[in-house]
């Protein structure tokens, strides 16, 4: 009693969720499957298929034709138990929303209101450096709230791009056999905390995505705005639309704010500064040049002195004498800057990642100039505001075109 009482209820979530009619599949398929076995299913299948494509041979008057439309059917049965699956995953997202969970955990911490008044103050800060001229704006209000709107789409198709390849992935690991002699560690890849962590770790990509696109973009910004605003907007979806550098943005935007406003404004200032110089507020930058004036502002807020009277005791020199901005920044600094093993550590990986970089500019630039028709420096300051093609690169490709 109790399991038949157990599989009604089954049986009608089922038809609740997929509809009534492949719930009824399933459970014909099932007594022949019990009855019949499934050798003799698939060969009953296959005649079937062979007796149908007879009759759309004679019907359609040609092999291929017939074949075609075999085909068909056959795309239309897998489209419709993809519906019927995907159907059933909507309505069960509608009834356990598990993203409206998130979004709520989001909304209480870091908070909306403090993304959306962080992200104001990128723009108010932005918008400063554009009006004092430190970055020009050539392209119209409408290409910049085009682009803009662009990166917020681009963000979306990335991180579901990204969804797709972990749940193939996940898919993948799971049909792994456990002891296969050609696939490496194939006990290892087939195992459930495989499994468990791409499943966590698609969750999380779904999750990034929610909170790239809802909470921290600009989404649909108005030609009318003021246009250093449009181009702050476009930057800051640009930055944004990668999920890794929301979750990076928003713990700095925390960690900042938990020191005080100055070390607050002061990385927001640094920020902005790296990227108008066009090297990038990268972690390995991070690292080098904030991590002491960061010690300094703490030490500044705990003692109740001044962050370069702070960093004198700390490290022996006003270390924010080297920025062009901040507490001292009409102060000179010193001829040598002093630096420490971690620094002699980061500093190689910085070249390499600077390295990086730029032979991927080029690469870009290359391929910019070559789908517009122009010359590379062209492409390249462009792109960029400036030429990143090598000059012996240049060189050699005028004179291959003098020898042409």
């Amino acid at each position: 009693m109790v399991n038949a009482l157990a599989f009604v209820a089954v049986g009608l979530l089922a038809a609740l969720f997929f509809g009534v009619l492949p719930v009824l599949l399933f459970l014909v398929f099932s007594q022949l499957l019990g009855i019949l076995g499934l050798p003799v299913l698939v060969g009953l299948f296959a005649v079937g298929v062979t007796v149908l494509y007879a009759a759309l041979v004679w019907f359609r008057r040609s092999l291929w034709v017939a074949l075609v439309d075999i085909g068909a059917l056959c795309l239309v049965t897998v489209g419709w138990g993809v519906s019927k699956f995907a159907t059933a995953i909507r309505r069960l997202g509608t009834i356990l929303s598990f993203m409206g969970w998130v979004k709520a955990v989001l909304g209480l911490y870091p908070g909306k209101d403090f993304i959306k008044n962080r992200r104001e103050d990128v723009v108010q800060r932005g918008i400063k450096y554009h009006e004092r001229g430190d970055v020009e704006i050539e392209d119209s209000p409408e290409t910049l709230a085009r682009d803009t709107r662009q990166a917020y789409d681009d963000a979306g198709r990335r991180l579901s791009n990204g969804e797709a390849v972990l749940g193939l992935t996940l898919a993948g690991v799971t049909l792994l056999p456990s002891n296969s002699p050609t696939v490496p560690y194939s006990e290892l890849l087939s195992s459930p905390a495989v499994g468990a962590s791409l499943s966590v770790a698609l969750v999380l990509v779904v999750t990034l995505r929610l909170s790239a696109l809802d909470m921290v973009l600009v989404r649909d910004p108005v030609d009318s705005e003021e246009l250093a605003r449009l181009a702050v907007y476009r930057d800051w979806n640009r930055t944004m639309s990668s999920g890794v550098e929301v979750v990076k943005t928003l713990l700095m935007f925390r960690v900042m704010r938990s020191i005080n406003d100055s070390a607050y404004d002061f990385y927001l200032d640094w920020v902005f500064e790296k990227d108008i110089n066009g090297e990038g507020a990268g972690t390995i930058e991070l690292l080098l040049e904030l991590r002491r004036p960061m010690f300094a502002f703490h030490i500044a807020e705990r003692e109740g002195i001044s962050p370069s009277e702070a960093s004198i005791e700390l490290y022996g020199w006003d270390v924010f004498s080297q920025f062009s901005f901040g507490p001292e920044e009409d102060q000179s600094p010193p001829d040598e800057i002093p630096t420490t093993p971690f620094d002699a550590m980061l500093i190689p990986f910085l070249r390499i990642k600077y390295e990086i970089r730029d032979m991927v500019r080029i690469v870009r630039a290359y391929q910019f100039a070559e789908k517009e028709d122009m010359a590379p420096e062209e492409a390249s300051k462009e792109l960029y505001d400036e030429n990143v093609i090598p000059e012996h690169a240049a060189e050699s490709e005028g004179k291959q075109e003098s020898d042409d």
